[in-house]
């Protein structure tokens, strides 16, 4: 079950093995995973759930409750560029265009090359690509589904001697009514909420909507958040009981943005301070723990 800011009325002091902060592509993902394989887990997720019901195809609308921001986030540069982030339960894969592709070989090189990843290479991410490709049913869409744009740009590629094929998808009969951003109509696009999440809660992880969290130290101290569908939650409540689950083990499965900017609020000393161990995602061979 998913506790949204009016299931909870009073404080919850709760022992976990893990507590995944981030709902999306990496949060859900390992909540899921962990879960059923006998962990007990608590996924926590700042933005609210949202289902068919609260889409009605409205940009401005579905920025507003959808995005972080509501859709203003931006890396500064010449020019800026805008960041799409999503604050949903199934964080930025509830408002993204469902295309999907593999991370490329050189991209993994670098990696290697650059960074502590020693043991990795592309062959041995394919079984786990795969396993995901399964799992959320990533397909070629057909060009009856891709509409005209699809052909203009055939066309283009075949007078320019350019191979060109259809983009990989995360859909279950899509209907191409191209409003994946703003919240799919149909549940084609097997976004996490409706793909990993569903499979997480059936193997008993405990999954907080509109909790953001603040601050991990001894305890993982999180502040649940009044529930306004206009601006998803922006209302902060000082008087609400706080929710306090303990982690053995932190994952934030978040953006990295606010991955730094949580773990620079937790630091006591500057340095690092005690509390749970964090996980950073991203070594081969095994979790990386502070």
């Amino acid at each position: 079950m998913i506790k949204e800011f009016n299931d909870i009325s009073a404080d919850i002091n709760k022992t976990v093995d893990v507590c995944v902060i981030g709902s999306g592509a990496g949060g859900a993902v390992v909540a899921k995973e962990l879960a059923q394989k006998g962990f007990d887990v608590a996924l926590l997720e700042e933005g609210s759930r949202f289902t068919t019901k609260n889409f009605n195809q409205d940009p401005g609308d579905m920025m507003a409750m959808m995005y972080r921001d509501s859709g203003f986030t931006v890396a500064l540069g010449l020019p800026p560029v805008s960041i799409t982030l999503g604050k949903a339960v199934g964080g930025t894969t509830t408002i993204n265009s469902a295309t999907c592709f593999r991370t490329p070989e050189h991209v993994v090189h670098k990696w290697v090359d650059r960074y502590d990843c020693a043991g990795l290479s592309h062959e041995s991410l394919i079984p786990y690509f795969e396993k995901v490709e399964k799992e959320i049913n990533v397909v070629e869409l057909t060009e009856d589904i891709l509409g005209n744009a699809y052909q203009v740009v055939k066309r283009g590629a075949a007078r320019l001697g350019i191979e060109a094929r259809p983009l990989k998808h995360n859909v279950k009969g899509c209907e191409g009514a191209g409003v994946c951003q703003w919240g799919c109509v149909k549940s084609a696009k097997q976004s996490t909420d409706v793909s990993y999440i569903p499979k997480a809660d059936a193997a008993g992880a405990s999954i907080y909507a509109n909790c953001r969290a603040k601050r991990a130290g001894d305890i993982f101290r999180l502040y649940p958040r009044k529930g306004c569908m206009r601006c998803n939650g922006e209302h902060d409540n000082p008087g609400f009981p706080a929710q306090e689950p303990f982690g053995k083990l932190v994952w934030p499965g978040w953006t990295a943005p606010y991955n730094t900017s949580l773990r620079t609020r937790s630091r006591r000393d500057g340095r690092g301070g005690d509390g749970p161990p964090w996980c950073f995602p991203g070594r081969a061979d095994r979790c990386v723990c502070r």
